[in-house]
């Protein structure tokens, strides 16, 4: 849905920040791609226990999937870990 949401005017920058996320807030998620070779496009949030990311990720031939992780968690830390445990799974699965 993101060439639908974003017009398409804005795209290439939309595309550029959420690809271009700071070291310390690539958790979850990206943690889990890294080893999948994919282009990861990534937004995430986290207050008062809540823990919460969304992603489209790419691979080299143009697929697309799309992981969102809603997490109730006490804390950030526990919070980031569950997220990427279930983008691994996640992962793991599309592969087969």
């Amino acid at each position: 849905r993101f060439d639908r949401l974003c017009p398409r005017r804005h795209r290439a920058y939309a595309r550029g920040l959420l690809a271009s996320v700071v070291a310390p807030q690539r958790w979850g998620i990206p943690r889990a791609a890294r080893r999948h070779r994919l282009k990861v496009f990534v937004k995430g949030g986290w207050r008062r226990g809540i823990v919460n990311q969304g992603a489209l990720l790419e691979t080299g031939d143009g697929r697309r999937l799309s992981i969102v992780v809603l997490t109730s968690q006490l804390d950030f830390r526990r919070g980031t870990h569950v997220v990427e445990a279930v983008a691994r799974r996640l992962l793991r699965a599309r592969r087969g």
